[in-house]
């Protein structure tokens, strides 16, 4: 039985999919290192994720410490 040949725009699709997945799979570790390395950057004040770039954002309030 011959071997069956491969078209080589097919072939050419698996590499586009496995670059993308490949970049998925680094970004997310990328994001869970900078997260655990960062986690503490605001103290105990609030914060929030940032997917681009990866990252925490301290919220802060901008009223604090004025009175009316």
């Amino acid at each position: 039985m011959a071997p069956k040949k491969v078209r080589v725009k097919e072939a050419g699709m698996s590499w586009v999919g496995f670059w993308l997945a490949l970049a998925i799979v680094l970004y997310c570790l990328f994001s869970v290192a900078v997260s655990v390395a960062t986690v503490d950057d605001c103290g105990t004040g609030p914060k929030h994720w940032s997917f681009m770039p990866p990252g925490w954002q301290c919220d802060i309030d901008r009223t604090q410490g004025y009175s009316r």
